[in-house]
């Protein structure tokens, strides 16, 4: 990558973090421009998600998803399995914002397969708990619960209370169950 493209891939992290979405969107697309000339497929697709998600946070998921769409077989190819469930997950928070709900349960889904293959735990329970809570709006509770103690579950260095609520939901999942 060129100084040209590092600096202002630079500049829209530090625009992003500071909130300002629209700026850090407009950096990363002409950071984008810039790596389209360098012909590199993962760079090219992991600036395609630091797009996208500028521009989910900008309030604009049809665009994001444009950004976004393809990223994934592009890593999955490359056999990123890491940047495929950062994709995959991004997908999800995107399908989520168009109420799109089916399919940013497969996407979370794929993105957990992923970080389980990777053996990224906290990125696992992350995407887990992601899940959850698409289950909860959409009507999912019991499968909700058993998600959550899952995101629990994997959560590396779980403290004393994230263990005390898996075990809740542990009894709380037997409970429904009738066990």
């Amino acid at each position: 990558m060129n100084n040209e493209i590092v600096s202002l891939t630079e500049k829209a992290k530090t625009e992003f973090q500071q909130n300002k979405f629209a700026e850090a969107a407009a950096d990363f697309q002409g950071c984008l421009d810039l790596l389209t000339q360098e012909n590199d497929p993962l760079e090219i697709a992991e600036m395609r998600n630091n797009l996208g998600v500028s521009l989910l946070r900008n309030s604009d998921p049809t665009a994001a998803l444009d950004a976004v769409l393809g990223t994934e077989d592009v890593f999955s190819r490359a056999s990123d399995l890491q940047r495929q469930g950062i994709a995959q997950a991004n997908l999800g928070t995107i399908y989520e914002a168009l109420k799109s709900y089916d399919l940013a349960a497969v996407s979370y889904q794929n993105s957990i397969e992923c970080f389980k293959q990777s053996g990224d735990k906290k990125l696992r329970s992350i995407t887990l708990r992601y899940l959850s809570n698409l289950q909860l709006k959409t009507g999912k509770q019991y499968n909700a619960v058993a998600t959550l103690q899952a995101s629990y579950a994997e959560k590396p260095e779980a403290s004393l209370k994230d263990k005390f609520f898996a075990s809740a939901l542990g009894k709380v999942i037997n409970k429904l169950l009738g066990h």
